[in-house]
């Protein structure tokens, strides 16, 4: 007989994440608390574990850009539903590079953004892959551009190049 075994998460407590959240980025409780209901739902449906949802609600700068992140995760899983975990495939991007996850989900952010505006589509491999590209751009501005954050630079390459998808 085989069996399966399905993995569930308990996820933190969201009114203590809320109110730890809201005065550290001066955002309301209530916002917070919405932001983080709807994300313990989207992150147990990509099977994001407790630690890494706590590391991404952390690590955002707003309860938008942690909604925005955790339905970029969740997109990514039903996608790929037997691939990497979401969370484990940003962390992979971010341990080789020299910059930290607050970075990275900014950065992300403001692509997910970027590709709405400009009626664009991209999976979250394409846009970890495009920013890791922006890290190592070549030539004679490649110092230039490590005076930036990562967040700039992305800005600054698709101003310059675009996105084809």
């Amino acid at each position: 007989m085989n069996t399966c075994v399905i993995a569930t998460f308990i996820m933190p407590d969201v009114t203590k994440l809320s109110e730890e959240l809201s005065k550290s980025t001066n955002e309301s409780f209530m916002t917070w608390h919405e932001a983080l209901t709807k994300g313990t739902q989207l992150a147990q449906e990509a099977q994001i574990d407790p630690d890494a949802f706590l590391m991404l609600a952390r690590n955002c700068s707003d309860s938008g850009q942690f909604l925005s992140i955790t339905k970029t995760l969740n997109s990514y899983s039903k996608e790929n539903p037997y691939g990497n975990n979401a969370f484990n495939l940003i962390d992979c991007f971010v341990e080789k590079s020299s910059y930290p996850l607050k970075d990275w989900i900014e950065s992300l952010d403001y692509f997910c953004d970027w590709l709405k505006q400009n009626f664009r589509q991209a999976d979250l491999t394409t846009m970890l892959h495009y920013i890791a590209n922006c890290i190592c751009i070549k030539g004679a501005n490649q110092i230039e551009f490590k005076r930036f954050s990562l967040k700039e630079q992305l800005e600054k390459v698709l101003r310059t190049f675009g996105f084809q998808d």
